[in-house]
Parts: C-alpha cells; structure tokens; sequence
C-alpha cells in the first residue's frame, strides 16, 4: 500500500516532469529530484539546471513566492522606476521572497551540521534581485571559470558540484519521507495550488 507521502511525491514528480521552460525545454533529469523534494517542502522553484560544461559548472535551483512571481510579472514592464506602485509591488515582492527564501536556510544549516567539505563545494543562496534565491555551489559561479582552460579540470568541477547537489537531494529525501515518522514537525506547503 502507497503512503500518502508516496502519493504526493508521484503527483509532484508528474507535474514535475510536464513542466517546460518558455523554449520547451524540460526539467533537467539530474536536478529533477532535488526540484520536486524542494517543492514537497513548500519551497516554490522556478527554474532549475544540472550544471553543463558549456555554461554552468554548478546545477543551480532558483526558487520565488508565488505571489512574488506574478507581482513581479505586473511591474516588470513598468518604465518609470520612480513611480510610487512601482517601489510598492517590487517591495512586496522582496518581502514575499524573503519568506520563501527564508525556508532553505534552515535546511542548509542542518544539512551542513556535520558535513565537513570544501569551501568551493558548500551550497550557499545567491539572492535575486526582487528577493527569490538561487541554490548554488559557492565556489564556481554560473560561468565557467574562465581561468581554467583544461577540460578534464572542468569536467572533475561540475561533477563535485553535481555530486554535492545530490548529496543535499538525499538528505531532502530523508527529511520528506522520514522526518514526520519520528515526529519531527513537517515543513511542507502544498507544492501545487
């Protein structure tokens, strides 16, 4: 017999897996399960990447308040920066952001408790402009790292960095799939609306 928390993974994974960027692309394969617990967990992602030699030496997970989101479609095409509605919605905007991203850090803090590893492997949330976050590995930037040129070095930077992303994924699993079986309290909002 399916648990409830089975359920909600398998519709999770399926809303997951129909989800497209505005070029039709799909949900990464290596950075879907990371999306979909993150979602379990009530965080809100809205864009997400493996990591790829060829433009992100680091998978990366971008996350907004839903709220947050359509504000932010409503002032984006707003011209004049000074107008009054226009520093309302962008502050509402941050403030809605800054819950959201508020429910990673505690995830972070635990996860990292007792995991000993390098300064460049550590993820860490780059804010965003209007608030939402972007998860991270700290060493690399979104680029790649424009002073190493020898591909077997790249290729040895992303996989530690999808490899540190995965071992944050598993420990989100066990937080989901365990954590409310030995009471601990149950971090999740629902991930769809």
């Amino acid at each position: 017999m399916e648990t409830e928390k089975g359920k909600r993974w398998q519709k999770v994974k399926a809303w997951a897996e129909r989800v497209t960027d505005a070029l039709g692309n799909h949900i990464d394969p290596g950075i879907m399960d990371t999306v979909i617990l993150l979602n379990l967990l009530g965080i809100h992602t809205v864009s997400s990447c493996e990591g790829h030699l060829d433009r992100e030496l680091t998978p990366n997970v971008m996350f907004y308040d839903p709220g947050a989101d359509d504000l932010e479609d409503q002032f984006i095409d707003m011209r004049d920066h000074s107008d009054p509605e226009y520093k309302r919605m962008l502050d509402e905007c941050i403030r809605l952001n800054f819950k959201e991203v508020q429910r990673i850090n505690p995830l972070l803090d635990e996860f990292y408790q007792d995991r000993l590893v390098p300064f460049t492997q550590r993820l860490i949330l780059l804010p965003m402009y209007t608030g939402g976050g972007l998860l991270v590995c700290q060493g690399v930037g979104r680029s790649p790292d424009l002073s190493v040129s020898d591909p077997m070095e790249l290729q040895h930077i992303l996989k530690v960095n999808q490899s540190e992303m995965r071992a944050f994924t598993e420990f989100l699993s066990r937080k989901y799939f365990l954590d409310n079986q030995k009471g601990a309290p149950h971090l999740a909002g629902a991930p769809l609306r």
